[in-house]
């Protein structure tokens, strides 16, 4: 199958609040038909394009759409045969508007059990929490195409702040440099606040608990995994810059680097838009692999929506690692996203 790459310096972006009903007919849509329905915060429809993925899907059939508005009754908005909802922001800040948003949603579907839930509570819950990703990112570890194959970078928990992380991470055969991250994957502003340290003294300005994580010199690029859908062709890379790689005097002299992972990186760490599109420097990783680690992560996750930040490890020869995911994301740089996602949400609103 012919590879499909885009380089993009784009970044992600993600959520925040609020719900209305959306119908983009091109043909007469019987308002008594079962609806697709979807719960997306204004951040996010404006983010993934909703406007023109609705747009496209109504030129491709006649679907009833419905932009899901949780301060009125779900009774009145619908019937619906299909719901789709991103949630992860409110289950991890968990305040009071935000479960009585979740427990709305929640137990609507509870009473209407033949409505298809495209991805469950449980399974959003999961990939907003750092550790419990990376735990189930072992399941991938050993796939490949007889040549590369992934192994993934080492983590732990640091619980409680001790005087001395040094030990503790040999213990783990944890090497500098690493990745310092917050648990929690999304949610509020600090989620996404994270930095590489080169020492176990620097670790002392980390509030715990956080997850540390071993950082791998990727020649500066990203390949960011988009899946929607359930077969290989769903599976799109897209090469974004990332850090450059640290030499061994880096590693002894450089201070704490902290980064917004959803800001560009500054310029003087970060390659330039012409280095990551060089493909002879560092070529995509091999689609085989890919479809191996797209199908794991579809069946251990319970989603069809993810971005997955995959890594060539430049100090270990084929090797690659995945070391993030998430759910939904905004497919920046994906060509064709409009079309690709509403024939997806076809797909979903027949199953």
């Amino acid at each position: 199958m012919e590879q499909k790459t885009t380089t993009t310096t784009t970044t992600g972006a993600e959520e925040e609040d609020n719900t209305k009903e959306t119908t983009i007919p091109t043909q007469p849509v019987d308002p008594s038909v079962a609806a697709l329905g979807y719960y997306l915060t204004d951040k996010k429809y404006k983010g993934n394009r909703w406007e023109g993925v609705l747009a496209r899907l109504a030129e491709l059939s006649p679907v009833r759409t419905v932009r899901i508005d949780l301060q009125r009754s779900l009774d009145d908005q619908g019937p619906f045969q299909t719901i789709l909802h991103k949630v992860t922001d409110e289950l991890v800040t968990a305040d009071e508007p935000s479960l009585a948003r979740l427990h709305k949603l929640e137990t609507y579907l509870g009473a209407h059990p033949s409505i298809v839930n495209v991805v469950a509570f449980e399974n959003q819950r999961l990939l907003t929490n750092r550790c419990k990703v990376y735990e189930t990112l072992r399941e991938v570890d050993g796939a490949g195409d007889g040549v590369s194959y992934v192994s993934n970078p080492k983590f732990m928990v640091i619980e409680q702040q001790v005087e001395d992380y040094g030990p503790i991470l040999q213990e783990h055969n944890i090497q500098f440099p690493v990745m310092a991250k917050p648990l929690p994957a999304c949610g509020t502003a600090a989620s996404h606040q994270m930095g590489v340290y080169f020492n176990a003294k620097q670790l002392q300005s980390c509030a715990t608990p956080f997850l540390v994580q071993e950082y791998f010199n990727h020649g500066g690029v990203i390949f960011k995994v988009f899946i929607f859908g359930a077969d290989d062709s769903s599976t799109h890379v897209v090469r974004r810059p990332s850090i450059r790689n640290f030499t061994p005097e880096d590693k002894a002299t450089r201070d704490v680097i902290l980064f917004d992972s959803q800001k560009p990186f500054a310029a003087d760490l970060r390659m330039t838009p012409e280095e990551v599109a060089d493909e002879t420097a560092l070529p995509n990783p091999p689609m085989i692999m890919l479809h191996a680690i797209s199908k794991a992560l579809r069946a251990a996750f319970g989603c069809q929506l993810l971005g997955v930040d995959v890594i060539r490890n430049v100090d270990s020869p084929n090797t690659y690692a995945v070391v993030d995911v998430n759910y939904f994301p905004t497919y920046g740089g994906v060509p064709q996203y409009e079309d690709r996602m509403a024939r997806y949400l076809l797909t979903i609103s027949k199953t």
